[in-house]
């Protein structure tokens, strides 16, 4: 039967060949189109997929499109010159059968200063990526055309977890949450920038320290302005994330942003109190390094990036004097131990004393020059030395 149908079946539209490379230039296989009347948008569609699928996609897309650009503070989307019908619209190619969804930057913009980007979206709204998924997956790549009008030159990881900042912010998908935080707080010793080549939801997990961020700038378009002052200007990656994180947030420093995310990514779960981030119970807790009591001289703490970090549960009654081993010069520590005794958190220097209630011990690894990710020191394997008395 399907042989027959698809032998004698006319009014089928042909498939579209999985080796197209650009939409825009095989424009025959979208010959239909459906344009915002407000907005710089135009869905483009096969023969089979209906104007009221397209529809559907256009009215998410105008809702994405309103609180991204309108309340988060992001740039809109550059439109392919020619592309579509020639205007000034971002296009969305629907693609039956596509197993993914993503946004290709097609031409750069060379009468900017800046690294920015024309772009065109792709989607199976019915596959993979669609379906149930199909409000959130737009979220997340229109916000990847948006961060392409800025900076088309930054860590991967920097795009996945602004992208997921978006759609949480938009949508509020709470299994992205679940999976992604899960994922980004069993690694604590990664940096924010940290690539694993998508073997995990870390990347995009990286969403909480931007919601920190956020939350301490008390700020939700913060992300947004971040990625504004991350354009780039030359040929080199400058200025970068890091950059562009210390412009926003001063007089706080790149590093304090990364002691604030130290602090806030423990407050959740069992922890919650209730002061720091939004339904921060259903949180998981961070990975911990390891545990100290009085008499247990080392614990390692294993392999941590540049602006990682690791925890440490410290119970018993006795003061410790404590050091991080491994360093070297290119690397330091600074030491929080949480709760604080008038705060969320004290700041410790070389001792710390304990009165029998557990307290956990926070080490982030700072660089002692300003961070750059093109030229960031080596993860280093650390070891936690106290001496009791």
């Amino acid at each position: 039967m399907l042989v027959l149908v698809a032998a004698c079946g006319d009014d089928l539209a042909p498939p579209i060949p999985e080796d197209v490379v650009d939409p825009c230039a095989a424009a025959g296989y979208w010959p239909h189109g459906v344009r915002s009347a407000t907005l710089p948008i135009e869905v483009r569609f096969p023969d089979d997929v209906t104007d009221a699928r397209a529809r559907d996609v256009l009215a998410l897309l105008e809702d994405d499109w309103e609180i991204e650009h309108g309340v988060l503070g992001f740039r809109e989307p550059i439109a392919v010159p020619g592309c579509g019908d020639d205007d000034d619209a971002l296009d969305v190619f629907l693609w039956p059968g596509t197993d993914e969804a993503y946004v290709e930057g097609l031409v750069p913009i060379d009468s900017t200063a800046h690294d920015d980007w024309a772009t065109i979206i792709v989607i199976d709204p019915d596959g993979l990526y669609g379906g149930d998924e199909l409000a959130t997956t737009l979220a997340h790549e229109l916000n990847h055309a948006s961060q392409a009008a800025d900076d088309w030159y930054e860590p991967i990881a920097v795009f996945e977890a602004s992208a997921t900042y978006v759609e949480l912010a938009v949508v509020g998908d709470e299994d992205v949450r679940a999976v992604t935080f899960a994922d980004f707080q069993a690694q604590p010793g990664w940096a924010f920038d940290h690539d694993d080549g998508y073997e995990t939801w870390s990347m995009y997990g990286g969403a909480l320290y931007l919601q920190v961020l956020a939350a301490i700038a008390d700020d939700e378009a913060v992300v947004g302005a971040i990625w504004e002052g991350m354009r780039n200007t030359g040929p080199a990656n400058e200025p970068d994330w890091a950059d562009a994180v210390a412009a926003v947030v001063a007089p706080r420093t790149l590093e304090d942003t990364f002691l604030e995310l130290a602090i806030w990514r423990w407050y959740v779960g069992a922890h919650d109190d209730g002061a720091h981030l939004d339904d921060a119970a259903a949180i998981p807790e961070p990975a911990i390094a390891g545990a100290a009591s009085p008499g247990v001289t080392r614990v390692p703490l294993g392999t941590i990036d540049p602006l990682g970090m690791a925890y440490v549960t410290l119970t018993g009654v006795g003061t410790a004097t404590i050091s991080v081993e491994g360093l070297g010069d290119e690397l330091a520590a600074r030491l929080l131990v949480l709760p604080g005794v008038a705060g969320d958190a004290d700041e410790l220097t070389t001792t710390v004393t304990l009165d029998g209630t557990p307290r956990t011990l926070a080490i982030v690894v700072v660089p002692t020059v300003p961070y750059d990710p093109e030229t960031a020191p080596a993860p280093a394997a650390l070891t936690l030395a106290l001496t009791w008395s």
